[in-house]
């Protein structure tokens, strides 16, 4: 039986949808826009299950906000003590991105050149550029006392720059409204994806939780999105939101092929178009179980 959608409700709360629009299929997944699909058999469950591939990238603001989101609860748990800029001089580079380059490795260097007269320092750094696009460098530091002085002459004997700010966190202080605030505000670099870095040490262990996604086999990864996927091979079937970001796929009626939705921007599919090996192409004797079945010429 489909749950019925209240009017009322948010369309992302909806636990099914049914999939009748492309426009607003991509508002009810509200996924990354550049995933990909993967798709297998749960037999627990008697059906396909769905999930999106997320591309990951600090410049994707859906996975961005998604990694600000995880780190910055991870920061907080790493407990820094200190906080870190580290500046450039832009006469010192041809652009924004030679300073990057020729300065990135100089954050770990200067790290390197500090513990043995200081001690342990884990340290997370985070990329970010001025208003003119010259980078910068703030570093969320755990160590014992760093004289400012020491800091600030060996960085100038890395990178020539002078302005280097180091100072002690508060009790009030709290890493995670920090990290989220440069993190959320960060623009597209161009010239790297890595915004930020961390020490071995930085982060305590983490234990990762159980999958939420039921046992299954059979896996299938396809380069397309999953709003086109669903409306290539779902078009005016209903799907259901599981938790752990996965969906349950229905299987698809025999007399259904050919139906892809008008504006889905794609051929219609029938198991001819299929590769040999797709689970897509299987018969099963359990009608409930089998998703397409060839038609008749």
């Amino acid at each position: 039986m489909q749950t019925p959608q209240s009017p009322c409700a948010s369309p992302h709360s909806e636990p099914s949808f049914k999939i009748t629009s492309r426009p607003d299929l991509a508002d009810w997944l509200n996924t990354c826009p550049s995933a990909t699909t993967a798709y297998a058999w749960a037999p627990s469950l008697g059906h396909y299950i769905l999930w999106p591939v997320r591309c990951k990238r600090w410049s994707c603001p859906f996975c961005a906000r998604k990694k600000i989101g995880r780190l910055a609860h991870r920061v907080e748990d790493a407990q820094p003590n200190r906080l870190l800029t580290l500046t450039l001089d832009p006469s010192r580079y041809e652009s924004p991105r030679h300073a990057f380059d020729q300065t990135r490795r100089r954050v770990p260097e200067l790290f390197r050149s500090l513990r043995p007269k200081f001690g342990p320092i884990e340290y997370l750094r985070v990329t970010e550029i001025t208003r003119k696009g010259w980078p910068h460098y703030h570093c969320l530091i755990r160590s014992g006392f760093l004289p400012h002085a020491c800091v600030r002459d060996r960085w100038k004997d890395l990178t020539g720059a002078q302005i280097v700010d180091l100072r002690q966190v508060q009790r009030s202080f709290s890493a995670y409204s920090y990290l989220v605030k440069y993190l959320a505000k960060m623009h597209h670099l161009g010239w790297t994806e890595r915004h930020l870095s961390f020490t071995r040490n930085f982060f305590p262990p983490e234990q990762k939780p159980p999958s939420p996604m039921p046992p299954h086999d059979r896996a299938r990864h396809e380069k397309i999105h999953p709003v086109t996927f669903l409306c290539r091979y779902y078009a005016y079937l209903t799907i259901r939101r599981m938790p752990g970001d996965y969906y349950i796929l229905p299987p698809v009626p025999d007399d259904f092929m050919n139906h892809a939705l008008p504006d889905a921007d794609v051929l219609p599919v029938t198991l001819r178009n299929l590769p040999e090996d797709s689970p897509l192409r299987e018969r099963k004797p359990d009608a409930q179980q089998r998703l397409f079945t060839e038609t008749r010429s």
